[in-house]
């Protein structure tokens, strides 16, 4: 969780850079984590755009820090409705969060479950480990169309556990979540753990068996149809 000038560098660079966008309403911040709260983005997205900028408890002060002006906070469960109809829910995931050392754990983390005005819904996991509320949120959501699940930096496993989830994981947590298609994320980007950057993606094609559990090729769009009410 250390800032990209200290961590580790991109392995890659962006597939699509703010400058390439041609509109964005929402921006939906999982959690203060570097890899996922990243400033020079956030504020270009602020300049161009003025998105509403979704955030759990405690991470107005980091957006701030960011040139962020303004967000909307939530609590695990809590909604807020999105332009068009939609709404977002923050959802609990097994994690935590800490952006400079001293605040471990005073920000809140979680996902989001997205709900489409015209029937649907998608789910953002942001980081999680293994554990019941992957079931629970499934339950009550009733499964989703599309979920987009964390695949990689699981090694060493006794040790990443506790945050993340690997491939294997991956592939259980779709059916916890009774999503109908899941998209492979957070992983090829940073080096963050042992495993070798082409690992998850391998090991989770090999374990998927007939799930629809898609890896995307870097910058590929991926069309889903959604369940219409």
């Amino acid at each position: 969780a250390l800032p990209i000038w200290v961590g580790p560098k991109r392995a890659r660079p962006p597939a699509w850079r703010p400058a390439d966008w041609e509109r964005v309403d929402v921006v939906c911040v999982s959690h203060a984590h570097w890899d996922h709260m990243d400033g020079p983005s956030l504020r270009e997205l602020h300049r161009r755009f003025q998105p509403l900028v979704l955030t759990g408890l405690g991470n107005r002060a980091n957006l701030l820090r960011e040139g962020i002006l303004d967000c909307v906070e939530l609590d695990w469960g809590q909604s807020h409705p999105l332009p068009g109809g939609h709404r977002a829910t923050f959802v609990p995931m097994r994690h935590f969060s800490t952006r400079w050392g001293h605040d471990r754990a005073m920000a809140l983390w979680g996902g989001f479950a997205l709900e489409l005005a015209g029937g649907g819904r998608i789910l953002h996991c942001g980081d999680t480990a293994w554990g019941e509320h992957l079931a629970a949120i499934g339950a009550h959501f009733g499964g989703f169309d599309a979920a987009m699940i964390p695949i990689g930096a699981c090694e060493p496993a006794w040790f990443m556990q506790t945050v993340h989830i690997g491939p294997e994981q991956a592939v259980e947590a779709q059916r916890a979540l009774r999503a109908r298609t899941a998209l492979a994320m957070h992983h090829g980007t940073f080096k963050l753990t042992r495993e070798p950057m082409d690992d998850p993606p391998r090991r989770l094609l090999a374990a998927r068996g007939d799930q629809d559990f898609r890896v995307p090729a870097f910058g590929e769009t991926v069309l889903v149809p959604l369940q219409k009410p």
